[in-house]
């Protein structure tokens, strides 16, 4: 174990350097909600859903409604991924399921290879949220695949209380950033909040980042968050979390 002194100063130093990668920017390209008034509802660019040729959601669990609200306002085919749930395949009309994961673990391919197995030639818009397994799979994935074919991405990031998965989350979005930007957060408020600085953060995260190839132009975001009209409560029965440690640094 370290030292209680050394572990401090590692969260506080780790912290500072996550907090400054989670601030996010403005793109200057206007912001729509889809999916439910609640939990699987994710925020993103007009440019992100325009661009895109379909999306393809890994961690889907039971609930399509994200899925469902983008094909019917968008005419665009959704594929959706999980090899957790025991569901057995299905289809629709432009909705599929197929009953495989992310990855390299059992019954899991990388999302590139569900690309060309599905014919699908253009740029997609990709949703992850496989439960903290997505540190591990970004340290090992090939980037340059995403950059080229993955107009933006929804990312969950889970546990970041805890000083392992900080430094994790450091390493996934200092990777990314180099060719997407952060362009929305939103902390789910299924997840606790934990203490730093004076400031509650929220232990799980939603993250909306998009491809560098949209962008003409771009500021740091300023606003306050959650955003008014855009952002709602995960959880029902709680208020939606207030992310007052953005630009705190």
């Amino acid at each position: 174990k370290l030292p209680i002194h050394t572990f401090i100063l590692n969260l506080f130093k780790n912290m500072k350097r996550l907090i400054s990668l989670l601030t996010p920017f403005n793109t200057f390209s206007t912001k729509v909600r889809l999916g439910p008034p609640e939990d699987g509802g994710y925020v993103c660019t007009v440019d992100m859903l325009d661009k895109c040729s379909c999306i393809m959601t890994y961690g889907v669990g039971n609930d399509i409604r994200y899925e469902e609200d983008f094909v019917a306002k968008y005419d665009k085919p959704a594929f959706l991924f999980d090899h957790t749930t025991g569901a057995t395949a299905w289809e629709k009309p432009n909705m599929k399921f197929i009953a495989e994961g992310l990855g390299l673990g059992e019954n899991c391919k990388e999302w590139y290879t569900h690309k060309e197995e599905l014919n699908i030639s253009k740029d997609i818009l990709l949703k992850i949220d496989i439960e903290g397994e997505e540190f591990a799979y970004f340290n090992t994935t090939d980037h340059s695949k995403l950059k080229d074919n993955v107009v933006g991405l929804f990312l969950e990031i889970h546990w970041i209380d805890n000083i392992s998965n900080q430094e994790k989350a450091i390493q996934l979005i200092e990777k990314l950033n180099e060719n997407f930007l952060l362009c929305h957060i939103h902390g789910n408020s299924w997840g606790d909040l934990f203490q730093y600085n004076g400031f509650e953060i929220p232990k799980v995260l939603e993250l909306t980042f998009v491809n560098k190839k949209l962008i003409s132009e771009y500021e740091i975001d300023t606003q306050s968050y959650p955003i008014q009209g855009l952002d709602i409560s995960n959880c029902p029965h709680r208020e939606d979390y207030q992310l007052n440690f953005l630009n705190s640094i």
